[in-house]
Parts: structure tokens; sequence; C-alpha cells
């Protein structure tokens, strides 16, 4: 199938959606974090899709039981049998588009899955509502088509929209969560649903809100939602992913990292480490805070980047922002 409309797809098949259905062409969320970090990487990765990733089986299977839709779990004992037999079954089960996983793996799955479902606050989230619809729109600013995959729409007793984004990370402690949410970005998956669903169906005061797992134990459930200060981080980078994305379809370059000497500062809590041992002013300056790394031009008494070997080279002009 091929998408020329904007629109709420359900039913697409999550093969068919990472395919990229569009016509045009079109980014997710993901390929906008992406980008971000750098037009060359989101290239590579087009041109060299990832295979499915074990890191990932969890997560997903986590999803397939509490939402009722996706891949089935393919439960493999290791210990019953050879490993090349278990490579066998393991290779067969990806085939057949199954989550190959082990009894103990798979033990930690279905406690996942039920404490999100027994959860008196989660349970009634998910009693009724839709799960893994499509979206696709194009931005009013560029013109770029946009997708995204809800992981389950639901409304409130008043009516209200709510899109449900169902997370497993280590811990589900809402602090240790926000760190985890701003290492991934999350705040630009929270800006990219809520765009393309006003894009998609003109309805623009949605809510958002993160269901998250922990996949240690004890295994326990939170829901998260975020302040404005990290929806406008999230609003921010969104806005900069898509202008980007624009300026690299409209030239053909993806460009690398600028090609300059890049100058770092060392990270507040590597600083911090060495206080205790060296109080010298500049450490102490650098463990207050992590400073943005600085991008220092040639001068007379350094070397030019042309002078200095093993120097990669990197096509197009660097993105700015």
């Amino acid at each position: 199938m091929k998408i020329t409309e904007k629109g709420v797809y359900p039913g697409i098949p999550e093969s068919v959606y990472h395919a990229d259905p569009v016509e045009a062409g079109s980014i997710s969320s993901t390929e906008a974090k992406l980008i971000l970090d750098c037009p060359a990487v989101l290239k590579w990765r087009r041109d060299h899709p990832a295979k499915p990733r074990p890191a990932f089986d969890v997560g997903s299977a986590v999803h397939a039981k509490v939402l009722g839709t996706g891949p089935d779990v393919a439960v493999i004992d290791h210990a019953s049998s050879t490993a090349r037999r278990a490579e066998k079954l393991i290779a067969a089960a990806r085939r057949a588009g199954k989550i190959p996983v082990t009894p103990a793996v798979y033990d930690q799955i279905r406690a996942c899955a039920e404490a999100v479902l027994s959860c008196p606050q989660t349970a009634d989230v998910f009693a009724r509502g839709t799960p893994e619809q499509s979206i696709f729109c194009q931005d009013p600013v560029t013109g770029v088509w946009m997708r995204g995959r809800i992981d389950w729409t639901t409304t409130t007793d008043r009516g209200r929209t709510v899109l449900v984004d169902l997370k497993t990370a280590p811990s589900a402690r809402p602090d240790a969560f926000a760190r985890h949410a701003a290492r991934l970005d999350y705040a630009v998956q929270r800006e990219w649903y809520r765009m393309i669903w006003a894009q998609a169906t003109g309805e623009t005061n949605v809510d958002f809100l993160h269901v998250v797992v922990s996949t240690t134990e004890p295994i326990l459930v939170s829901v998260i939602e975020m302040d404005e200060d990290y929806a406008a981080i999230g609003r921010s980078k969104t806005r900069r992913a898509l202008d980007r994305y624009a300026r690299c379809l409209e030239t053909g370059q993806w460009p690398g990292y600028a090609p300059i000497v890049h100058r770092i500062g060392p990270p507040a809590h590597y600083a911090a480490q060495e206080m205790a041992h060296a109080p010298n002013p500049r450490i102490r300056r650098h463990a207050g805070g992590n400073p943005p790394a600085v991008t220092t031009p040639p001068s007379r008494d350094r070397p030019s980047t042309s002078d200095r070997p093993c120097m990669p080279k990197c096509s197009g002009p660097a993105p700015t922002s």
C-alpha cells in the first residue's frame, strides 16, 4: 500500500509501517533524533537497515502482551538444546516473525505485562482504547511527510484524547526515568506524536503519557507526564529536526560532523570524581555543570585540520540549527 493522504490508519502491519508506505517518503520520530545527532548517521541507517536486536525483544514482547497486538513469542529452552539447534530454532522464529526468548526471559515478559494490567492506574488506561495506530501527515512549515505509530490511544470520561506510550526501562522510578528520557530524547517523541495527531485529526489539545514498567525486580509501574520545560525542549528539537531534514532532502547532502577541531570539556560527573583529590579551580568549574562543546577554529599556533593526519573528511556543509 502507498499513503498519499494524511490521516490515522489503524491495522497497518508493523513491517509495512517501518518500510515507510508514504509514496513521497517520510521521517519518523526515531529518525528525527538521528538527524539531530548527525544527518550522515540517518543516511547510513537508511542505507543499512538494522537486523532485529535481542536487546529490544523484551520491550517488543511486553508491548504485544499488554496491547494485544504484535508479534508472538517463541520460547526456546537453550538448556535442553545443543547450541547449533538453538541457533536454528532462533533463526526459524525470526523468519516466522516471532520473538525468540528463553523461559526465564518469558517469565520476565509475563511479569511485566501482568504488572501493567493489574496496576489500578494503568489497568483503567488499557481497559478501552485502540492499539498501534499509524499516523501520517505533512509538516505545515516544510511540507515533508511525517509518520508515527502510537502504542495506545484512549479517551477520558470527559472525552479528552490521551496518547499513551508504553516503555520498559531498568527502573520505573520517576526521577530515574527523567534521566532515561533525557538520554533517549523522549521529549522529541512526545512532541512528534502530539504534532502528527493534530495535523491528521485537527485535535490540538491532547494529553500524552508514558506508562513505564521496570524490567528488573521488583517489577513496578509508574505513569509519567512531562512538564512544560520538557515539552518546550521537545518542540524546539522537533522543529530543528524537521528543518534539517528538509534541507538535506533539498540539497541531497547528508553532512557528517563539522570538519574542524572540536574542543570538549569534561562532563560534570567526571570532573566531580576528581574534585576530592585535586580541588583545582578549573576542575571545580566543570564539576558544577557540563559545558557545551566548543568548536575551535585553527589559529597560528594550532595546525589546521588539513595539516593533521587521520582527520575524517565530511561531505557537504555542516548542519546548522
